[in-house]
This record gives C-alpha cells, structure tokens and sequence, in this order.
C-alpha cells in the first residue's frame, strides 16, 4: 500500500511538470507568433512612410526591425531546441519553468545545451534541487539589475563529465568567503539564498563539485557533474 501510493506522488509530480513544460512551450511559440504579427504591422507602416518621403531614418528603423525580428525568433527557437537535447524529463522541466519565470520578469536568457543529455553522474533528485536554487538565486538577483541577462550552459564533456553553469550581473562583488556560510544572504544580490543547501548536497556526493567566480558584475556558477 505504501509503495503504491510512493508511486501515484510520482507519477503525479511528473504530470504536473509535463503540464508545465507544455505550458512552457505554448507560451514560447504563442510569444513568435504575436512577435511576429506585430513586426508586420510596424513594417507595413513603416514602408508607407518611405514610400511616400523616402525618409532615410525611417529606411534604417526598417533594417532595426527586421533584425531584431530575426534575432529573438532565432533566440527562441534555440532556447526550444536545446531544451529538446535534454532527455532528462525532470531537468527540461525544471529549466522550461525557469525560463517561463524570466519571460515574465523581463530578464534576457540564453541557454546553450552541448549534446544530448540522457544520463547525469549522481543523484538525479540532488542535482534537480542544486540546479532549481541556483536558476532561482540568478532570478532573485536579475530583478535589481537595469538591463538583466541570465546565461545558462549545460554541457557534455565525456559520458562520466558533466557541468550546469549559470552566469548573472550582480551590482557589486561578493565576498565568496561569506555567501558560503549557513544563512548567509546579500540583500542586495540574493546570492546566498538557499546556498548553503547547495553546498551541502555538493558535499555529500563524490560526484559533485561546485566553483564560483566573478568579475565587477557578474557572478558564475560551475556545477559539476563526474562519474566515479
């Protein structure tokens, strides 16, 4: 009785984060769509008016428009088809709800996936949490900055080698000595936030090591994943 109904928990944990990928997903391509229907109507009037006063300012909004149109079509449909490289279910939801939450703050993404991931060395429910606090960490401190970026990497190096790194602007350096302690938070960075849980996770595994670095303002975060 108890193992049925361990099962049904998991089976309902993994529909609703099916349910959310999905969702995810519709929203990205209902964004191209809408994106692209309002480009054509910018574009229809601004043709008009060089049309009819050969402006050149309006000649070079035009030429603006249109590669601002390529670029986020292009963005959005790499952001989908690195998520696709993810045969992990649990981790592609986890980073489409994760975008979805950047979608809505207004926060600049990218996400570059090298290779197809069908395994991760170590504990898949560890490496969910260690990844999720770390997305939430760079949210968290996007929100302060005045034109945020976030970059997510995960990348394949061999079958047994593995790295999530998670790169975002921070308004003045850390001192990483402090944001490592238990409880330790910058209110201004958020860069603490539930690290000291990341730290303990990394610590229990051999599988795992974690490295943080920085510049003037940004902060990285080097998850890695090896096999024994």
């Amino acid at each position: 009785m108890y193992q049925e109904k361990v099962q049904y928990k998991l089976q309902r944990e993994k529909y609703i984060q099916q349910e959310k990928y999905l969702s995810a997903l519709e929203k990205s391509y209902q964004d191209l769509r809408k994106a692209r229907h309002d480009y054509q109507n910018t574009l229809l009037a601004i043709q008009g008016a060089i049309n009819e006063k050969n402006i050149l300012e309006a000649e070079n909004y035009l030429k603006e428009i249109l590669k601002q149109t390529n670029n986020d079509t292009k963005n959005e449909a790499k952001i989908l088809f690195n998520l696709n490289k993810i045969k992990l279910s649990g981790i592609r939801n986890l980073l489409a709800v994760k975008i979805k939450k950047m979608q809505e703050f207004g926060i600049k993404y990218t996400m570059e996936v090298i290779d197809d991931i069908d395994n991760l060395p170590g504990d898949i429910v560890s490496i969910v949490r260690i990844i999720g606090i770390l997305v939430d960490n760079a949210i968290e401190a996007s929100q302060n900055q005045d034109n945020p970026q976030i970059n997510l990497a995960l990348i394949k190096y061999n079958s047994k080698a593995y790295s999530f790194s998670i790169v975002n602007k921070i308004n003045k350096k850390v001192e990483l000595n402090k944001i490592i302690e238990r409880g330790y938070t910058t209110k201004e960075n958020h860069t603490g936030l539930g690290l000291d849980n990341v730290l303990q996770l990394v610590e229990k595994s051999e599988n795992f090591t974690l490295e943080i670095n920085q510049s003037n303002n940004t902060i990285e975060f080097d998850f890695m994943m090896e096999g024994m």
